[in-house]
């Protein structure tokens, strides 16, 4: 059942990134659409046959239910989910049970926390290292991020992640209406959104609906890997990459000949591993 559900996720997908392409030039006139063609009514109802019927399933199938929906691509939403970590504030009570006993460390409770690294643990300046600088999701000065993160989604008019000079010129010219300055009041209107709940965006009606697009770009994998990789705890994938290097003139990178591999570091050094998409 399971199966048969992905591979009607799989059609749909097709069908509706197909279903937009303007026709070739010299090609017949495009005919009006049919049935066959899904509507994003039809995207929308079939997400919630998945949400009901499907509750065990891949990453990829998270994403393509945010997409039918129409959801802001923001933390909580498809497969953007908390990060998982091992190195809490249960582990620093654990490693440093006396200093931590009182659910708070002070400065020099930990000779191992000098004044720099103190600094950068005590993320909420309160002068205190506290299990609130871990915790972000619940905590009042990083949800303030929120706030930037929705005047992001609100601009990002093609939901491609990257807001683009184009995008701003064309807020400021609707927002300023001709002029080429913004009141206090221009600002208002031009910023109207509700403030996220966990996953940043404005709503849904102030947003151009580019589902169509964003079902492409995840097929193509401008979204990401179609693929699960590691949970917390399970080996990474073994890697051979090539080495690149800076040229003479630093202007350009260049591939040489070494390749590297994870387990030339495996229990030597720690290895942070960047991953991104390029287009």
């Amino acid at each position: 059942m399971q199966r048969w559900l992905a591979m009607c996720v799989v059609l749909c997908l097709i069908g509706a990134a197909r279903g937009d392409e303007p026709p070739v030039r010299g090609d017949a006139p495009p005919k009006a659409p049919t049935s066959g063609q899904p509507t994003m009514e039809d995207l929308e109802a079939f997400a919630k046959l998945i949400d009901r019927d499907l509750k065990d399933r891949p990453e990829w199938v998270e994403m393509a239910v945010a997409i039918f929906k129409n959801r802001s691509m923001g933390s909580g939403q498809g497969w953007y989910k908390p990060a998982s970590k091992r190195f809490d504030w249960e582990w620093i009570a654990k490693a440093f049970p006396e200093a931590a006993d009182d659910h708070v460390i002070e400065p020099g409770e930990v000779p191992e926390f000098d004044a720099t690294r103190f600094s950068r643990l005590d993320r909420t300046r309160d002068g205190y290292f506290s299990k609130t600088d871990l915790t972000w999701s619940k905590n009042p000065i990083m949800s303030g991020f929120g706030v930037p993160d929705a005047i992001f989604q609100l601009l990002d008019t093609d939901n491609n992640g990257r807001l683009e000079k184009t995008e701003l010129d064309e807020w400021f010219r609707k927002t300023g209406g001709g002029f080429d300055f913004l009141t206090m009041e221009d600002m208002r209107n031009g910023l109207q959104f509700t403030p996220p709940r966990g996953s940043g965006g404005g709503r849904p009606s102030q947003r151009q609906d580019q589902r169509l697009v964003a079902l492409r770009r995840l097929l193509n994998g401008e979204l990401g890997s179609l693929t699960e990789g590691p949970q917390l705890g399970q080996p990474a994938p073994e890697l051979n990459l090539p080495l690149l290097n800076r040229s003479a003139d630093g202007a350009s990178l260049e591939l040489t000949d070494r390749f590297v591999k994870l387990d030339e570091f495996r229990g030597k050094k720690p290895v942070v591993l960047i991953f991104g998409s390029f287009t």
